[in-house]
């Protein structure tokens, strides 16, 4: 089956933007910055998970099936990020409230390189690429590769960080939508956020001793 560059666009679009709706550490970070700072924060934020999303695609893309193979075979790789998310969870747990004044006091370079950060330690994002581009080639018979043409590979891109950013911006306006109707949430949102962190972080480092 040839190629079109819509459908490429599309295809990724949607893959990108359903694979990011899930509550994951990223998107929690979108709203929790989003209500402790601003929108355009969050917005700082999502676009550099998008930015980073399409490296980890591009990984995916271009080594596939021998990345997951990889990760298998090293658990010590799945233990370091594991350290790292029970870390960032025991700072959600453990940070104090800011007062609305302080909140604006944050400069976006900052959270633009937070998102930067905590998007590269989503390890999970190149194994979920490299099922997208199998069930894509398994189902529509098609296959996709950097050796394309520029176009398809650019719609490919495309799709991916728009799709992710477009998610991104949803949880920006869910965290906006909550600072507008009470500030008594930023402390149960820390506890939810760090959470969630710290069970993502025993998980990793479960399947680290397993595997």
């Amino acid at each position: 089956m040839s190629l079109h560059p819509m459908f490429v666009f599309l295809a990724t679009w949607a893959a990108s933007f359903l694979g990011t709706l899930p509550f994951g550490p990223i998107n929690l970070s979108v709203v929790d910055t989003t209500i402790r700072q601003s929108f355009r924060a969050g917005l700082w934020f999502s676009v550099a998970a998008a930015i980073v999303e399409i490296g980890q695609s591009f990984i995916a893309l271009q080594f596939n099936h021998n990345i997951t193979g990889y990760l298998d075979g090293h658990p010590w790789a799945k233990l370091v990020a594991a350290m790292v998310f029970l870390g960032i969870g025991l700072a959600f747990l453990l940070r104090k409230d800011k007062e609305e004044d302080q909140k604006q006091q944050w400069p976006q370079k900052s959270n633009f390189v937070r998102g930067l950060f905590i998007s590269l330690l989503n390890a999970q994002a190149i194994p979920f690429w490299i099922f997208v581009l199998a069930y894509l080639e398994a189902s529509q018979s098609i296959r996709f590769s950097t050796h394309q043409s520029m176009q398809i590979v650019t719609a490919f891109f495309l799709g991916v960080s728009t799709g992710k950013l477009a998610a991104l911006l949803l949880f920006g306006l869910l965290g906006q939508l909550i600072s507008q109707r009470s500030q008594m949430i930023q402390h149960w949102m820390n506890k939810a956020i760090g959470g969630i962190l710290i069970g993502i972080g025993l998980f990793q480092g479960l399947q680290a001793a397993i595997g």
